[in-house]
This record gives structure tokens, sequence and C-alpha cells, in this order.
């Protein structure tokens, strides 16, 4: 159901789902944007929001759309950016002091077109350049960044958004399985490393009627960190941009474009938009591209048993209705669970236990390891060289891989852009499939992705 009407001179689309979700997105009928520069302070002013800029980091946001201020005011709590590495701006080092905008020798900033503003800071040698913008389409702010160092050792670039009220806002992030983190949560500081735990270049910020986002458009899947930390009344947040392992020799850094907007409903309006947009640009597979059980399945039920026992599945198949089930064995492998990966070599049980599955109409899922191999699987030699390393120490990674007196259980993370590697897992699951004829393998850690010290394959 479509529905038109008129506020404040913007055109209000309501949409209504029939999952019952009700989502309102404003279009704007025109666009009108200002840049202002004074000193070292830039003000950015839209149809929908006021932003200032000072010493490059973001100190005010006020949301036009539903007369929202998400910041406190300046002259009474703000807390200065600089206690921790959140709400600050500056080149990232590993070595030395990193050049934070507030510490400049030198500060100038000046507009270079209607909608842009640049602003340059100088410590010694070091320079660190941010752009601030308007998208004349979107109304986006647009927020990016250069940088070069005197020394090696980059190994990022960030900008920060400080003096946000914690009374008010609450930050909600694709991070983790999905996070809400205001001033009841259980800390004051954690770091969001995106592609790992900080699952989309996404961070919503909801106040009582509306909010803002702030998001990446990176299509590359740059390494990026989403730092927050909270003092009193008050939180900050860092949005990093990380260099590709190894460090050592790097003395620059450039940041992805971020966008930030404000918007008024709740966080699904951002949810949705940055949504659209990920399914636009990296055409992910659909639902209805899919065989069809996979949209029939509204039960996953995980089945540990090492026994492979056929007599529990007739009391499952009692409880729940089997074709709208799917099993994930995970102890399906000949070895014990975590042991000797890739070999992917079945118990002799598996056959009747699939068998008996089927006659029930379960669906079946087998566990598998994506970026698994045991330290003592004869084909890690080979693959050793794909190893992830740390890119702090250059350290090997792996799951108990200082662990000597674990031998059963040291698995080495392989980064998956190895062909080699890539070719052999497929093969060892795709004969799994065609002598088993299973429905789908759980990959786990795939959401582990390491900036990796091996640089790119």
């Amino acid at each position: 159901m479509y529905e038109y009407q008129r506020e404040n001179g913007m055109r209000l689309l309501s949409i209504t789902i029939l999952s019952g979700i009700f989502c309102m997105l404003y279009c704007q009928t025109a666009l009108s944007a200002e840049i202002t520069v004074i000193d070292n302070m830039v003000f950015v002013e839209t149809d929908t929001y006021e932003v200032q800029f000072t010493d490059g980091v973001i100190t005010h946001i006020y949301n036009k759309l539903t007369a929202e201020a998400y910041t406190l005011p300046l002259d009474v709590d703000y807390v200065p950016a600089g206690t921790g590495i959140s709400g600050r701006s500056g080149l990232l080092k590993r070595y030395g002091r990193s050049v934070w905008t507030n510490q400049a020798t030198l500060t100038t900033a000046k507009k270079v077109a209607p909608l842009k503003a640049e602003i340059v800071f100088r410590q010694g040698q070091n320079e660190f350049r941010l752009f601030i913008g308007v998208d004349n389409r979107s109304g986006d702010l647009l927020i990016e960044q250069e940088g070069t160092s005197d020394t090696p050792g980059v190994y990022g670039i960030q900008w920060g958004c400080a003096n946000l009220n914690a009374r008010n806002l609450d930050l909600i992030l694709p991070a983790d399985g999905g996070q809400i983190i205001n001033a009841m949560s259980p800390f004051t500081s954690r770091d969001f490393h995106y592609p790992g735990s900080w699952e989309v270049q996404l961070a919503i910020l909801q106040g009582e009627q509306g909010g803002f986002f702030v998001r990446g458009v990176d299509e590359t899947f740059q390494f990026k960190v989403l730092h927050y930390e909270s003092y009193a009344d008050s939180f900050a947040l860092g949005f990093e941009t990380q260099n590709q392992a190894p460090f050592d020799a790097l003395t620059s850094a450039k940041s992805v474009i971020w966008r930030l907007n404000t918007y008024t409903g709740d966080w699904r309006v951002s949810a949705r938009q940055y949504r659209e947009w990920m399914e636009q640009t990296f055409k992910p597979w659909r639902l209805d591209g899919m065989p069809a059980w996979v949209g029939e399945t509204g039960l996953i039920v995980t089945y540990i048993d090492s026994r492979l026992d056929v007599g529990i599945l007739d009391k499952l198949a009692d409880q729940v209705d089997p074709t709208k089930t799917l099993l994930y064995v995970t102890q399906w492998r000949k070895y014990p669970f975590d042991v000797n990966f890739p070999d992917y070599t079945a118990k002799p049980e598996l056959d009747r236990f699939v068998a008996a599955a089927r006659q029930h109409g379960f669906r079946m899922m087998l566990h598998a390891n994506l970026i698994g191999v045991n330290a003592d699987h004869p084909r890690y030699a080979e693959f050793q060289k794909f190893q992830y390393r740390d890119p702090w120490t250059g350290n090997l990674r792996g799951w108990f891989w200082d662990r000597r007196d674990m031998p059963d259980n040291r698995i080495a993370a392989i980064n998956p852009a190895s062909t080699e590697f890539r070719k052999y897992f497929v093969q060892q699951l795709k004969e799994v499939w065609q002598k088993y004829d299973v429905d789908a393998f759980f990959l786990d850690v795939s959401n582990f992705v390491f900036n990796d010290a091996n640089g790119l394959i």
C-alpha cells in the first residue's frame, strides 16, 4: 500500500509492508546546502542537518527533520577529543606518535568548491588533509581523508565524531550479529573490525524521533575499524580506514568515502537504504534464486551426537515437520570435531543416517571449516605459505596455534584467496556431495577475514 502526504515541503512516502513493518522515507524536492569555513571550523547545513567540524572532528549534529540535537552543548559538557583514539581525527602510525588534528602545529581551512571544503593539518613533515563535501543529489555529507608521514609504518587514517549525547542516542551496529550500544552497555570502549566483527560498513545513531547514519560505500572491502568510547554523559566514535598489511614500509594512507545524513523514523530507514545500495552494488544471491526448499525451511536443528543414531530421527519427526526442517550435522567425519581438517572422509554410518533422514523428509547440512588446515595434516606444508599472518606481529594465525601440547587441535587459518587451497577444499566437499547427495554445507569461520601481513594473494 502506498500513500502520499505533504509535510514541511517534503514528500513523505509511507510504505506498509506485509510483515507489518512500517517505514518512512523522505524524498527532497530540491536540495539546498551551504558550507562555511571560519578559522579551524567548518559548518555544513542542508535541508536535513547541521554539522560542525572543530579541528577536523565532528562536534555538533542537528537533525532538521526532527528538531533533535545529537550532541551536547559545546560550551557546557564538551569533553575534548583526545582521551583515547575514539573521537579523534588523524594519521595512524605504528612507530612514533600518530598525527592528530587537534595537536597540529599548523592548520589551514578553505573552500575548494561551492560544496566542498579542505582542511590541511601539518605537524613537522607530516601532513593530513580532510575533505568535507555535500552530494548535491542525495544531500549526504561526504568525508574523505589522505595523509603522508615523515616516517614509515602508517597503518591507517581516521576521522572522529565526538561529544555525542549518551542520554538520547542508541548506537545500532550490524556487528557480532547485531548490537545496540547505549549508556546502559557494560563497557566503555569497543573496537569493531570490518569485514570481521563489524559485518556491514554502517553505523546508525537512533534518537527519539529520528537519527543519523554513517556508512561507507566502498566496493573493494577495504579493512576498516569503528572505535567506540564513552565518557560520562557523552561518547565518541572513530571511523578508521586501514591500509593493506604489511605496514612497515608505508608512509601514506587514504580513506574510503564516508557518507552521513539524518533521517526521520526508526533505524530501519537507514538499514533499508544501505541494503538497497548493497544489493544493487554486490548483487548477492536472492532467496528466489535458490532452491525452493531454502525458502520453505522454518527450523534448523543442530545434531551433535557423534554416533549418528538414526533412532533419534524417528523421535524428532514426531515433534517437527521434517519437510520444513534442516538437520545441521556437526560430527559426520571419521575424525573428531576440529581434528585433521581439511580431510572430509565420512564415517561409515553417514550413508545410513542420510538415507533415514531422507525417508522422513529432512534436509541435511554438514559442518565444514572454510579456512582450517590442521598442523599435522599431510597437506599443511603445501598450504603453509598461505597461512594468515597477524598484521602487527607477523605471527602465524590459527586456533590453539601456540599450544604445541594440543597437536590434534592446532588449526592453521589459511587465506581462502589462495586458488590452490580453494580448489582442494571445494573438491573435498564436492566428493561428499556427489556420494551422499546432501543439501548444504555449513562453512564455519567464514566471517574470519584478516588483514594479512603476507599481503594480497
